[in-house]
């Protein structure tokens, strides 16, 4: 009997590494390869960033922007107090020469940026380009003549709701981090407090948090599908991410041409009243009106008409007028972009972008406004005795004949500060901010006559 015994525990003991093994492979699952593929090109962000506090006679030393420029127009500065503040966030390096894919407010105002991977190694890094509408920032480690580790870009048009998806990043510092999750939704929105909305966003119950920034969201092939951003933080367990081909698009001018080029398709919108939906018997709450549509623009060759209702570009939905604005910013010119509209019946329209033509704003300011303008020079400044110099707006020089400019009663030699909420500095930002007007009934500016200033709005 002992014998039997003793060869039952001899063959026990050398079964034991196989099935061992087999145990360890059926653990290594798909999440499991995906981290070991991609994990060490997803890296640690930290920044410095300097910071100076400027002295009013009433509240001392401030970091609040809303009193340094309120009182900025009335008293001088005392001089100012700096010191360094240090900022973490993650990245995903994305070819094997060092370049960074990352959130723009990562390292927003950084003076110093370091990058270190999952090995320990340390290296600084310098910004290629950012495009904060879309908080996206593409920088490089500096030290390009090693290869860096990288993740393949996948593809996030055909995202599948409840599909596993792995976020990896540094949150509060603790270097690559792993959540598991599944998609949630596809096309969000987000209104968030300090940053604006947002747009079109993958939501993902994996925990994304301050930290987790930048770093990578991926498929269960190991693919990146997104970026990471924690912009909705009083959130329990939602996360959101940006659509990793978005930002192909946005990486592509950032890496070529250092910044995001505009498209432009040549319509102006405005939002979608009760009335207008009731008369046309659009069937959907969300959309927004196509108000007008320019000669020969990329739209009109397309076919998109006055009155088409529009609610859906690509996969993400239309609300407004400020949704639509921040979703056409994230393509660039040569864009194929695919607008679902109502005329009637519901059909798509793919229409192909083209830069902003700047040389048509003269144009439009002439048709919507009615004036002309020009950047301030020491000329114009003596001539029309303004009390602002260049850099702070544009000066009307004409106003045409029963324009709305002259129903409104501006006259020549006002300087027109914004548009929109949108500041000017020159001319050039006036012609830009013409091609982001809506057409809802009014538009608001901030004028200035003599030392006076007001809001107006255009009808």
């Amino acid at each position: 009997m002992r014998k039997y015994q003793f060869f039952f525990i001899a063959f026990v003991l050398l079964l034991m590494p196989f099935v061992s093994e087999s145990a360890l492979d059926q653990r290594h699952d798909a999440v499991v390869r995906a981290v070991e593929k991609t994990s060490p090109a997803v890296v640690n962000i930290s920044t410095e960033i300097i910071v100076k506090r400027r002295f009013n006679p009433f509240f001392g030393f401030r970091d609040d922007s809303f009193f340094d420029d309120f009182f900025r127009d009335f008293f001088d500065m005392y001089g100012d107090n700096t010191y360094r503040k240090n900022a973490l966030g993650s990245g995903v390096i994305i070819n094997p020469k060092g370049v960074i894919l990352t959130n723009y407010h990562v390292i927003e105002r950084a003076s110093k940026i370091f990058v270190t991977l999952i090995d320990g190694r340390k290296y600084e890094a310098e910004l290629i380009g950012a495009d904060p509408k879309s908080d996206i920032a593409v920088i490089k480690i500096i030290d390009s003549k090693k290869s860096f580790p990288y993740v393949k870009m996948g593809d996030s048009s055909d995202l599948l709701i409840g599909e596993t998806v792995i976020a990896i990043g540094n949150p509060f510092g603790l270097s690559n981090t792993v959540t598991t999750g599944v998609v949630s939704a596809v096309g969000r929105s987000i209104n968030t407090r300090d940053k604006g909305v947002f747009t079109d966003l993958i939501q993902t119950d994996a925990s994304i948090n301050p930290g987790n920034s930048g770093g990578a969201l991926l498929n269960i092939n190991g693919e990146l599908i997104g970026i990471n951003t924690a912009i909705f933080q009083n959130a329990q367990g939602i996360g959101f991410a940006i659509p990793i081909n978005r930002a192909k698009r946005i990486v592509n001018d950032l890496l070529n041409y250092g910044k995001v080029r505009r498209s432009w398709i040549g319509i102006f919108v405005k939002d979608l009243d009760r009335k207008f939906r009731k008369l046309t018997k659009f069937p959907y709450d969300n959309g927004i009106i196509v108000g007008k549509v320019l000669n020969n623009s990329p739209a009109s060759r397309a076919g998109i008409k006055p009155g088409d209702i529009i609610f859906r570009i690509d996969n993400a939905p239309v609300s407004n007028t400020a949704q639509y604005h921040q979703l056409m910013s994230t393509y660039t010119p040569g864009s194929r972009v695919k607008f679902t509209i109502f005329r009637d019946k519901e059909m798509t329209i793919i229409v192909k972008t083209s830069s902003i033509p700047l040389k048509l704003a003269d144009k439009i300011s002439d048709t919507i406004l009615g004036i002309k303008v020009s950047s301030i020079t020491y000329e114009l400044a003596k001539r029309y005795n303004l009390y602002v110099g260049s850099g702070s707006g544009v000066v009307i020089t004409n106003v045409r004949e029963n324009s709305p400019a002259e129903k409104l009663g501006l006259e020549i030699g006002d300087v027109i500060l914004q548009i929109e909420g949108k500041k000017l500095k020159d001319k050039k930002d006036y012609d830009s901010a013409l091609f982001l007007i809506d057409t809802n009934g009014s538009v608001p500016i901030l004028i200035i006559r003599g030392r006076t200033r007001y809001y107006a709005s255009i009808d």
